[in-house]
């Protein structure tokens, strides 16, 4: 069993002015190696004082868990549903966590850690996160240093805003499907 320290690197910038890939450049300073990078993890989260309400009763900044051409899929995230959701929640912030995991002999590893994710996603808050829809499931078994990991999954910390604004994944879910078939 191979063990995975996670090391995020955290992208965050405005929804309602990022609507490309050269916006996005403006706004973040990213390191040039996820351009090229075809074997990214990512988590897209919402930042406060918006977050998202999930089963069990819980609430989650997280909106998709995701992995592949770095470059390619943030420009399709932008280009398709956050632009939507940018229009209905003018204010919205947005981080992007982002990660290369590393395994010896097994240049798939990067598959399993997405389908970890989401695996613990659904296992803490009873569903997938609301802009996901596929659940793969992992090939290989990992361990992993328990802060990395769960750093981009944990709840934000409600002692910094008096006020959070919940958005049920029930009425995020259609709004995502809808602006992807635009």
């Amino acid at each position: 069993m191979a063990k995975i320290n996670l090391a995020w690197d955290a992208f965050r910038f405005p929804a309602r002015d990022t609507q490309s890939w050269g916006d996005f450049n403006n706004f973040v300073n990213y390191d040039e190696r996820y351009c090229a990078s075809h074997d990214a993890v990512y988590v897209i989260r919402i930042a406060q004082p918006f977050v998202i309400g999930y089963g069990n009763d819980l609430n989650s900044p997280v909106i998709y868990i995701g992995r592949g051409r770095f470059k390619d899929r943030v420009t399709s995230h932008l280009t398709s549903w956050m632009r939507r959701l940018s229009a209905e929640f003018p204010y919205l912030q947005v981080e992007i966590l982002a990660c290369e995991p590393r395994v010896r002999n097994n240049y798939d590893a990067y598959m399993d850690v997405e389908a970890h994710l989401l695996e613990m996603f659904q296992e803490r808050y009873g569903e997938l996160p609301a802009g996901n829809e596929n659940f793969p499931k992992p090939q290989r078994p990992h361990e992993y240093k328990r802060g990395p990991v769960t750093r981009a999954l944990d709840p934000t910390e409600r002692a910094r805003f008096g006020r959070i604004m919940i958005i049920p994944s029930s009425e995020l879910r259609p709004l995502l499907r809808e602006a992807r078939r635009v």
